[in-house]
């Protein structure tokens, strides 16, 4: 037997007896593609990704734009970083997939390490390789 839809789209109960958690765009079966083009279809500005400045989860491209755009988040993820270094010993914990401190992440592209881009990322991948 497979997984279903409903197990998939499980959320989160109160865990209060007199409260009931409501999510509208699970029950419409919505998924996050759905919500862009509705906004995008009704002329609506569609919002960032949202996550937490220290989110371990984060993307070389997610942490260059905290550090470009966010000085004071970027601090704040530095600070965190480095106070779970030692949070759980013998191992090193950090925010940075590299596992390295954030601070010393390679953070640059490869075309700003001077890889050019070839075909401008248009491969479709019809040639097999």
């Amino acid at each position: 037997m497979g997984i279903t839809l409903d197990e998939v789209t499980r959320v989160r109960e109160s865990g209060v007896k007199y409260l009931e958690n409501r999510y509208p765009l699970i029950d419409m079966r919505m998924s996050r593609w759905d919500c862009i083009r509705w906004l995008e279809n009704h002329g609506l500005e569609v919002p960032t990704k949202s996550a937490c400045y220290f989110c371990p989860f984060h993307s070389k491209a997610d942490w260059r734009e905290i550090k470009k755009t966010d000085p004071r988040d970027w601090k704040k993820a530095i600070e965190v970083d480095e106070k779970i270094r030692k949070a759980r010993p013998p191992w090193d914990l950090f925010v940075c997939d590299q596992r390295v401190p954030l601070v010393e992440a390679d953070l640059d592209t490869p075309a700003e390490k001077g890889q050019p881009e070839l075909w401008e990322n248009e491969c479709t991948g019809h040639c097999g390789v």
